[in-house]
């Protein structure tokens, strides 16, 4: 840090015509002291009498004044840069002739260190699913994994980070979009690294849909789309008959469960396996497709599934007095699951109801309507409401659905112009449940094309997780109506948007009510998405079986203690969650409540905080570092008395295995780096990148001000001084 140049300023505390006026004041009272001296004392020894008043007043003005010293600071950053090179699986591939993407990085590397200006020094690190000092033994057995967010959490928490001047990372991105990711306290710049691969020739499984949870012992069905990139590039006899396998993991053995013969001489193929699951917990399936000779990668030909195996199936109640084709739409979605039951409870003929669908026991309650007492919801996970007139609500039937919903149920509003209204007095209204406040009469239903969107913060909320990228490729997906609701309440998360004039209007809207979750939508028109493209199709299905599956088994716990996670997976290197409710009769201040979160042989004690304002509600916060099996773990105490304990082992790790879309996200990287503050470039705008670089490195000036009277203590000694003087003048004339 160095002074430029600098300048004295004036800070005055009155204005300019009362200074004045001060400052005649006192040089009027300075000549009265010294015509009265005189009159008593030779000239010489009256105005050495008076010297010390002539400098104390001179000092009141200077204070009165406020004198500034204002100069310039010349600040130089630091001349280091990290750079970190992704050393992972798909960085072998040669997507650009003879060259791999990591053998470019590193040549991307070396000239990014030759073209920056003298004296600036670039430390390499390398990461695939942790961060290492380079250069680093690259392993060869098995495939080599990427884990950005576990690479830039272990980067954000370097002691030495604060000493480079900004972080250069080369990579392909990854398999996944990074989106919580720790971010680094100084400017994170990317280059991709990656080439277009529309011609390359090159086998993959492009997309596979599955059940996130099934019941035990339930069939189910797992779709594989498979596609060549470049069928000209392979022999037409060989891609007629190209095996896809699916297998499942059996005490750690991968046992085949199923086959098919692929014919990819269209490029495009799809298949399905039927199979089930026969152990509780999470199980995972393998499927692999053959391997041709000549292709770019075969890391896009093996994907590995997880899917939660439960003990039971959800029980979803469709209710509607008013039909229409959401319910054909909605359930053909729905029973697509086979973890989920479908009833659907609708007025026929005056006020007969018919019962379609799965029959559970009790549900003979049902025929006369819908049932005024909570207890028989309760036989149902969840609860979808159609079209409802609102005078065709009764006060007990609104009364069973609330206390339904408080006690942990789980509802869903489709859009019905019922839900606009504000309640009545002295009744029972929907509108104490829907998540928005009424709009009360006069607004009109619009109607047009609006886009739809989902918010970063929720994009990996299980109930509308993986929509995102349906959504990005299926491009311009709208809805042709929405509902002017009012403003959403405390609490409640807009997961879906659209796009009103300028303005930003929610599509749907989750939110907690006591124990139970209401989700409620805006627009009567999604169901349209199920008769678009396959694309949309996907969403639509994709967010009706998320929707039921995640609200209506989202909390989780005993008798005691209920736990909610904010979100149902976990990547390397994000943050977790959880929301804690008790139940404990006696004195509730007397709970104690302690966890832990067991990684291999490391274990952390885990804080649980209090909610404030909410009674009986707690909060844990954790980070997983690093992919693998973690245990967290939940004991509740009462007075020395262990009362519950809660246990959950989770993976936490990417959806996608390790080059299973060898694509370069463009997208994703550039979002990443101007979350880092720094920039994004491919392979050849890396020049641009230096320049960035080297204007980091100028020097920059800073204005500062520092007051001549508080800034030194010379103000005080200088007054000091002159009361000392002038005590020694008097002394001398024996004036005392």
């Amino acid at each position: 840090m160095n002074l430029v140049m600098g300048m004295m300023l004036w800070r005055p505390h009155l204005g300019a015509v009362a200074s004045g006026l001060l400052v005649a004041l006192l040089a009027w009272w300075v000549s009265v002291i010294y015509r009265n001296l005189l009159s008593r004392m030779s000239r010489s020894r009256a105005l050495l009498l008076v010297l010390p008043r002539v400098l104390v007043v001179l000092l009141l003005v200077v204070a009165l004044l406020d004198p500034v010293w204002s100069r310039n600071l010349r600040i130089h950053t630091a001349d280091r840069i990290l750079a970190l090179v992704d050393v992972s699986a798909s960085m072998e591939v040669r997507d650009s002739g003879r060259l791999s993407r990591r053998e470019r990085a590193q040549a991307v590397l070396e000239k990014i260190r030759t073209d920056l200006p003298a004296g600036m020094e670039v430390t390499p690190l390398e990461f695939d699913t942790e961060l290492r000092d380079a250069p680093a033994p690259v392993s060869t057995a098995g495939v080599r994994n990427t884990d950005v967010g576990a690479t830039l959490l272990s980067l954000s928490r370097r002691s030495d980070l604060s000493s480079y001047a900004a972080v250069v990372m080369l990579t392909d991105g990854g398999d996944e979009p990074v989106e919580h990711a720790e971010r680094p306290s100084i400017p994170l710049h990317i280059v991709g690294v990656g080439s277009d691969l529309a011609a390359a020739p090159d086998l993959a499984i492009v997309d596979v849909r599955f059940p996130a949870s099934i019941e035990k012992d339930a069939d189910f069905n797992i779709q594989v789309d498979v596609g060549v990139r470049t069928p000209t590039a392979f022999n037409p006899a060989a891609l007629v008959r190209v095996p896809l396998t699916l297998e499942r993991e059996t005490d750690g053995q991968w046992i085949k469960a199923g086959d098919h013969v692929v014919d990819l001489s269209r490029g495009w193929f799809q298949a399905t396996f039927k199979t089930a699951a026969h152990d509780l917990g999470n199980r995972r399936f393998r499927l692999v497709l053959g391997n041709l000779p000549g292709e770019l990668s075969t890391l896009n030909n093996t994907r590995t599934l997880a899917i939660d195996v439960r003990r039971k199936s959800l029980h979803v109640l469709f209710f509607a007095r008013e039909l229409g084709l959401e319910l054909k739409m909605l359930r053909s979605e729905l029973i697509r699951d086979p973890g989920v039951t479908f009833t659907a409870l609708f007025r026929t003929i005056g006020e007969r109801f018919t019962i379609q669908g799965e029959r559970i026991p009790g549900d003979e309650n049902l025929e006369s309507g819908f049932p005024a007492d909570a207890g028989v919801l309760k036989s149902f996970d969840c609860v979808v409401i159609g079209a409802v007139p609102v005078n065709a609500w009764r006060d007990n039937q609104v009364a069973a659905l609330k206390t339904y919903v408080e006690q942990g149920g789980a509802v869903i509003f489709l859009a019905d112009e019922s839900l606009l209204l504000p309640a009545a007095p002295d009744t029972v209204s929907l509108a104490t449940l829907v998540p928005w406040e009424p709009a009360g009469p006069g607004r009109e239903l619009l109607r047009g094309g609006f886009a739809v969107s989902i918010p970063a913060a929720v994009a990996n909320h299980p109930v509308v997780a993986g929509i995102g990228d349906v959504l990005q490729h299926a491009k311009g997906v709208t809805v042709e109506s929405i509902f002017p609701v009012g403003h959403l309440k405390a609490g409640a998360t807009a997961l879906m948007t659209v796009a009103v004039d300028r303005r930003t209007l929610p599509l749907v809207v989750v939110q907690r009510y006591g124990k139970g979750t209401v989700l409620a939508l805006v627009s009567n028109t999604l169901w349209k998405w199920a008769r678009q493209s396959d694309e949309q199709q996907k969403a639509y299905g994709l967010f009706w079986r998320q929707a039921v599956r995640n609200l209506a088994s989202n909390v989780e716990g005993g008798r005691i203690l209920s736990l909610k996670w904010d979100q149902a997976f976990y990547r390397p290197g994000e943050k977790a969650e959880v929301e804690i409710r008790t139940s404990v009769s006696g004195d509730a201040s007397t709970l104690q409540l302690t966890a832990s979160l067991a990684h291999d042989r490391d274990v952390r004690r885990i804080p649980v905080e209090p909610v404030q304002g909410e009674a009986g509600t707690f909060h844990a916060r954790m980070i997983f570092e690093q992919r693998g099996t973690y245990r967290f773990q939940l004991m509740a105490h009462q007075d020395n008395h262990l009362l519950e304990t809660y246990d959950k082992v989770f993976q936490v790790a990417p959806r996608l295995d390790e080059g299973a879309r060898l694509e370069l996200n463009t997208r994703s990287l550039t979002e990443l780096a101007t979350r880092g503050k720094g920039m994004y470039v491919d392979e050849p705008a890396v020049d641009k990148l230096v320049r960035e670089l080297t204007v980091m490195r100028q020097a920059r000036t800073i204005p500062s001000e520092v007051s001549v009277l508080s800034g030194a203590p010379w103000f005080v000694l200088v007054f000091l001084l002159i009361l000392v003087g002038e005590w020694i003048i008097r002394r001398r004339m024996n004036l005392f």
